[in-house]
C-alpha cells in the first residue's frame, strides 16, 4: 500500500492523499513546519499593522514572498504550488513607510526574504490586457521569483 525506504518515515495525508514529509527531524522544527501547513497558501492582510504582527510571528526557517500592491488572485497559484516551502503574504494598499520599511521604490512590488536576511525585490506589472481580458503575465520577474524560491528552501 505504501512504499518505505527508510525508518522512521513519516507522511502526511492532505484531503486523503499520502505525502513524504521532507521536512525537518527535531520536534521543535517538527512543530513548526506543521504550524506551516495548517495556514492558508496565502495570507491576505488588510493593514501594514497585520503585516507587522505576522512578520514578528511568523516561523522564520522558511523565505517570505511580502507582495505590495498585488491582487491576491494573480500570486495565488504560486503560493498553493510552493506552501511548504515559503511564506506569500499580500498587501494591495500600503503607504510610503511600509516602503521605506521594506526597502522598496514603486508598486506593485515581491519583496523576497531569505531564512538569512537577504533580501530581493521584483518589480511588475505582474497583470496584462489580452484581447479585452485581464491575465497574470509569467514575467521574468516572476521567473526570477521561482529561482529564489529554489535557492532558499530549507531542507
Amino acid at each position: 500500500m505504501f512504499h518505505f525506504s527508510a525508518y522512521p518515515t513519516l507522511k502526511f495525508f492532505i484531503k486523503g492523499f499520502p505525502l513524504d514529509y521532507k521536512g525537518p527531524r527535531q520536534a521543535s522544527s517538527l512543530s513548526s513546519h506543521l504550524e506551516k501547513l495548517a495556514h492558508p497558501d496565502l495570507e491576505v492582510l488588510r493593514t501594514e499593522v497585520e503585516l507587522e504582527d505576522f512578520m514578528h510571528n511568523r516561523d522564520s526557517n522558511l523565505p517570505i514572498f511580502i507582495c505590495f500592491g498585488i491582487q491576491s488572485s494573480i500570486i495565488s497559484d504560486l503560493a498553493r504550488q510552493h506552501k511548504n516551502q515559503a511564506w506569500f503574504v499580500v498587501l494591495e494598499k500600503f503607504s510610503e513607510k511600509a516602503m521605506e520599511n521594506y526597502d522598496f521604490d514603486k508598486g506593485p512590488a515581491i519583496v523576497v526574504r531569505s531564512v538569512h536576511g537577504e533580501q530581493e525585490v521584483y518589480y511588475g506589472p505582474f497583470t496584462g490586457t489580452r484581447h479585452g481580458h485581464t491575465h497574470t503575465l509569467l514575467s521574468l520577474s516572476l521567473l526570477v521569483v521561482l529561482m529564489v524560491i529554489l535557492k532558499y528552501i530549507v531542507l
